[in-house]
């Protein structure tokens, strides 16, 4: 993941503002499902294998099923039953905005995490313009690929722009279709800005490939 906001936005935060910032929208579910992994992976290691999230959700769909109420305070009670209260405090820390990062073995032995720099997603100017009505452009970073490629405050955007799958192509094109001063005009950039690598938090992808021993062993050629 490469938002800006990964690593600093809570999940008040996320709720809101997921519509302002195309940025924001992904994390509750990215952020989550890393958070899940990272559960997963500890119950099974702390159980010698005979636990899983299976497990915690089964139990969860279980009290739901006997009309009890359910909350974080359940979620918790698990949490410290299977895997003890740093379980709960990291819990909390991914609520307040921490990315949870899986070992590197956590989709088992044939897997490894690595990690590779990446560049920002950055629309250049205030997300928020995209929702608003009219579109008009504000707020523009200096030196950014916006305005680079030609963009201005005042600069009205006429046509919608989608950003959700954009944001996640690091070589993805933005193009704007835009109104200034009456005349149309169009401008494409990639939206990307600074270079972020392993240890910054909203830069870590975490990649994973076959380790060799899990491959295997070549065919023998009989003819």
């Amino acid at each position: 993941m490469t938002s800006g906001a990964t690593g600093i936005a809570s999940a008040r935060h996320v709720a809101t503002r997921f519509w302002q910032d195309t940025r924001i929208r992904p994390l509750p579910y990215d952020r989550n499902f890393l958070y899940v992994v990272t559960v997963d992976d500890a119950l099974r290691k702390a159980s010698g294998g005979r636990k899983s999230l299976d497990d915690l959700i089964l139990a969860m769909l279980h009290r739901r099923q006997r009309d009890k109420p359910l909350g974080i305070a359940d979620w918790e009670a698990l949490l410290r039953d299977n895997l003890g209260e740093d379980a709960v405090r990291q819990l909390h820390a991914m609520l307040d905005g921490a990315a949870p990062l899986p070992t590197s073995d956590a989709f088992g032995p044939c897997f490894e995490r690595i990690s590779q720099p990446m560049h920002r997603y950055e629309l250049g100017f205030v997300p928020a313009v995209l929702t608003e009505s009219p579109r008009i452009v504000r707020d523009l970073i200096p030196d950014s690929a916006a305005a680079k490629a030609g963009v201005q405050n005042g600069d009205e955007i006429t046509l919608p722009v989608g950003q959700d799958q954009l944001q996640g192509e690091q070589d993805g094109i933005l193009t704007l279709q835009l109104l200034r001063d009456g005349k149309p005009l169009t401008i494409s950039y990639k939206p990307r800005g600074e270079t972020v690598g392993p240890g910054s938090g909203s830069a870590n992808r975490a990649l994973r490939k076959p380790r060799t021993r899990c491959l295997p062993p070549p065919r023998r050629n009989d003819r």
